[in-house]
């Protein structure tokens, strides 16, 4: 088997256990799986630096107005999965070993990427001058008692979230 072949991955795993090199790209190890949904608030947290460098690159190589990416970006958690996915192809997409059509491709995605961060910005709301909260203000957004729940679920054990996204003052 050579050193590129892929792993095959069982999804049942404890993601806790799975090894980090079985998640990155045999042709480049920058691009990687990241479950946005299991992660923790450390390792969510590393990825914002990166996000954020290639944020700001995108905004000033293509001109992207504050009405797509607003200032406060990296306190909605939608516009931060969004960016990452952009950052993650882009770096797949320009893979030294791609045959040309690489960036051509990432281009195209680009466009309709444009257009969920643009609708994403404006359902909350966010200026240059101003910051919305993310309406989701509960601490869960299921309303459903342990009782209701038990009889649903067939379980004695209430539901518990998990809390792994950062928080900001004000968000």
């Amino acid at each position: 088997m050579s050193e590129h072949a892929a792993t095959r991955i069982d999804l049942r795993d404890d993601p806790a256990l799975i090894d980090p090199a079985q998640l990155t790209s045999p042709l480049d190890p920058q691009v990687h799986i990241f479950n946005w949904r299991t992660a923790t608030h450390d390792l969510i947290t590393e990825q914002l630096t990166p996000i954020r460098a290639f944020t700001e690159w995108l905004i000033t190589v293509f001109d992207i107005t504050e009405g797509e990416i607003p200032p406060c970006w990296y306190r909605h958690r939608a516009l931060i999965i969004e960016l990452w996915a952009l950052m993650n192809a882009h770096t797949a997409y320009h893979n030294p070993l791609d045959e040309g059509a690489g960036p051509l491709t990432w281009l195209e995605h680009l466009a309709p990427a444009r257009e969920r961060l643009r609708s994403a910005t404006q359902s909350r709301g966010c200026t240059h001058t101003e910051h919305k909260p993310n309406s989701l203000t509960r601490d869960t957004p299921t309303r459903v008692s342990d009782d209701e729940w038990a009889e649903l679920t067939g379980t004695t054990e209430p539901y518990t979230a998990a809390q792994c996204w950062p928080h900001h003052q004000g968000n």
